[in-house]
């Protein structure tokens, strides 16, 4: 029980974090001024320059480098969860990448009944670019390790 828990409780917990986010919570009517926020007290320079259109774009840019990253990082606690080892071939390294692009799916279609949020395809495909982007980062680490 114990094994298992440290085995798949990482996993679970992101895909639960990853839920509760995809709720009015993160949309961006809420993450916008936090992050104005974060830029009048930590650089109050630049914050006496951005528009309000910056913010938007640096929102949108910081809301996909997130869909990446959080995807790149379900994909490598997947990959834990399901056992792919060092011997793995590159197609059951993959196997991962093809949950964490389902369960982005799945995301993406909670969101459509969330009323801040909308549910699009190329937030899927932001997140299946994380999920091959961590597919590829435990490719190179398994490299790596055989190398030695």
């Amino acid at each position: 029980m114990r094994a298992s828990l440290f085995r798949h409780g990482p996993m679970v917990l992101l895909m639960v974090a990853i839920f509760i986010v995809s709720s009015d919570l993160g949309s961006a009517d809420n993450t916008r001024p936090v992050l104005a926020s974060i830029v009048r007290r930590f650089l109050p320079w630049l914050a006496l320059r951005m528009t309000p259109e910056m913010i938007d774009v640096t929102d949108f840019i910081i809301r996909k480098i997130a869909h990446v990253t959080e995807y790149a990082v379900l994909c490598l606690l997947v990959s834990r969860s399901v056992g792919v080892n060092v011997t793995a071939s590159i197609r059951d390294r993959l196997v991962p990448a093809g949950i964490s692009s389902l369960y982005a799916l799945s995301d993406e279609f909670h969101q459509s009944f969330v009323p801040s949020r909308g549910a699009t395809y190329t937030d899927v495909m932001w997140d299946t670019l994380g999920a091959i982007f961590g597919a590829t980062i435990l490719q190179v680490i398994h490299w790596t390790r055989r190398q030695r």
